[in-house]
């Protein structure tokens, strides 16, 4: 092949490649040329279609479920975030295998265990907590739900279950002969004895019983569960979705009468 040959292959390429260009061009400004057009005359339509679907957006709001998110903040001495994690995702396995399993399982009624829509464990920043492997981690129990009336109900059987699971239970038992050490230790202390503690007035010897007793749980309440109402449909997101879908619609069927005229004319 001589460069003549060549040289005669790259202006053919370059003329297809121009007569691309050129054909997009075209059909870029005739969309907007006719978009213009239906603007002009069809805009009554394309309003109306904006403003069904802003319509259906707001209908879908109003029926959309409330739902309430309720949230206690604990810890755990004995275990890692990761198993902490995991116990609460068998809570709501539990949850999935039926509302008679969960009332059965956390000692709730069926009202209370129906309420609930799931169960997760996450960090104070919101992080999942599957992969922590922190002691003593504080962490987060969300429980979205339909009713908050029954959340203290939940918290304490949420308590219990985890202290009375058997794995809990034999890390408890591990440390009890310690902890009976530690205590005996300071029942011996004459400081202890008759002493109050500054800040709560509490007697000395009380709340070092306290505080050892908290430390031997396998989970522990630190901020009690609270509550907060979220809807079941984002509204801002709801509007531009069903206003794009009626704006587009509104948009095809002014489209279709613009062309049916011309056809007919």
């Amino acid at each position: 092949m001589n460069n003549r040959d060549i040289n005669q292959e790259d202006r053919i390429d370059v003329s297809a490649l121009k007569y691309m260009i050129v054909g997009f061009a075209r059909l870029f400004f005739k969309s907007i040329s006719f978009l213009g057009l239906l603007l002009r005359k069809r805009l009554l339509i394309i309003i109306a279609g904006l403003l069904i679907g802003i319509g259906a957006a707001f209908l879908r709001y109003e029926k959309s479920t409330t739902f309430y998110k309720a949230s206690m903040l604990a810890a755990s001495p004995k275990m890692k975030g990761q198993a902490c994690a995991g116990i609460v995702l068998q809570l709501d396995e539990l949850r999935k295998e039926g509302t008679d399993m969960l009332s059965r399982e956390l000692a709730i009624s069926q009202n209370a265990a129906a309420a609930v829509l799931g169960f997760r464990a996450e960090t104070i920043r919101g992080d999942s907590l599957v992969r922590d492997t922190t002691l003593n981690l504080p962490f987060r129990i969300v429980i979205p739900m339909t009713d908050p009336s029954f959340r203290d109900t939940l918290q304490n059987a949420i308590l219990y279950y985890f202290n009375q699971l058997p794995q809990v239970k034999k890390l408890i038992a591990a440390d009890d002969s310690s902890y009976a050490a530690v205590l005996r230790s300071l029942e011996n202390k004459p400081d202890m004895q008759g002493s109050l503690d500054p800040r709560s007035g509490v007697p000395l010897l009380v709340e070092a019983r306290r505080k050892l007793l908290a430390e031997n749980q396998g989970l522990l309440l630190i901020d009690p569960i609270k509550y907060s109402t979220v809807a079941g449909t984002d509204p801002k997101k709801a509007m531009i979705k069903f206003g794009c879908i009626g704006l587009f619609a509104g948009l095809c069927l002014a489209s279709l009468l613009e062309i049916r005229k011309r056809v007919v004319l």
